[in-house]
């Protein structure tokens, strides 16, 4: 829990700072409100755990979550959250299967959503999305679902997947920042392959 509240408190205030315009920019909603909705995820998680009927979870990464799935659901284009949705389903399904192989092997580290999971998870939906709200979108929706559905058949909990899943969303962001400002702005071949079939929702 700490840890993604700590990335999600950085995050808000490299948005106050103006680190991470691209970002903002591609979320298309006001730098106050996602840095207050980072915040009452955090103050959120501080509150009693909920449990309703075998199915647990905290206020505040309940919230999180919700946020992400409307931020898909209500901004962009039909075809980028038509896109975004399969590439969570495959980031999902990949990370998914791979913890099952390494139950099956008997390898307790990899047999969960873990930390290393969540970075290469947030990679490739950097690599897929080249976008700053598709790519925290997917990253961290895959990260949910997967850990989900590691935990069918026993009591299922939200919370695992708030960590992991900010520490991937975080990672695609930092990734689309960095390599955007890398990428010449004037055409050549890095600009060309960095741009083309990147998600952006200008129509």
């Amino acid at each position: 829990m700490m840890i993604g509240s700590i990335l999600l408190i950085v995050l808000g205030v490299m948005a106050l700072l103006g680190i991470g315009n691209k970002t903002v920019k591609d979320f298309g909603v006001p730098v106050v409100a996602l840095v207050l909705v980072f915040a009452a995820v955090v103050g959120l998680n501080f509150l009693p755990t909920m449990d309703l009927g075998g199915f647990t979870f905290d206020f505040g990464t309940a919230l999180f979550f919700l946020t992400v799935f409307l931020l898909w659901v209500f901004k962009g284009t039909m075809k980028n959250r038509l896109m975004s949705l399969l590439i969570t389903v495959v980031l999902s399904g990949v990370l998914y299967g791979a913890t099952r192989i390494a139950a099956y092997f008997g390898d307790e580290l990899w047999s969960s959503v873990n930390y290393y999971y969540a970075l290469m998870i947030g990679l490739l939906a950097f690599v897929l999305t080249r976008n700053g709200k598709y790519g925290f979108i997917a990253a961290t929706l895959s990260v949910m679902t997967a850990t989900l559905l590691t935990q069918i058949g026993g009591e299922v909990s939200l919370n695992p997947a708030y960590s992991t899943a900010v520490v991937a969303g975080a990672l695609s962001i930092v990734l689309y920042e960095v390599v955007t400002r890398l990428v010449p702005s004037r055409p050549s071949k890095a600009s060309y392959y960095y741009e083309m079939g990147r998600m952006l929702d200008e129509e």
